[in-house]
């Protein structure tokens, strides 16, 4: 489950989120659409723990992210949230097939492969 309760997203020159409020139950599916530049990166961003709201708060399964310490977000991202990026963040020096097994690296690190 999402929870998003009041969350505000500011930056310098604008402001990207105001006062958003958003739930989404388990099993449900949502499309996140709106025109460039509307606060749909921002949003998403701020769900996969990527960034921090300005104001409000995320609760993802009944817990509040803000509260994660780095070691929680970066377990989160990891077995909890699937990113697709706009930019590829490929690893130049890493084959494709390795580029993809790179986040199993961090999943098992007992298991580890060769994959550098």
């Amino acid at each position: 489950m999402i929870k998003i309760k009041s969350v505000s997203r500011i930056f310098k020159s604008e402001t990207a989120l105001t006062n958003i409020n958003l739930e989404i139950k388990e099993g449900e599916f949502v499309a996140l659409i709106g025109p460039s530049g509307s606060g749909k990166s921002s949003l998403l961003n701020i769900i996969g723990g990527l960034d921090s709201p300005d104001e409000g708060e995320v609760f993802i399964s009944n817990k509040r992210i803000s509260s994660y310490s780095d070691l929680e977000l970066s377990k989160y991202r990891n077995s909890s949230v699937g990113f697709i990026f706009q930019e590829f963040h490929l690893e130049p020096f890493l084959s494709v097939k390795n580029n993809v097994l790179l986040p199993t690296f961090f999943n098992h690190p007992d298991k580890r492969r060769n994959i550098c």
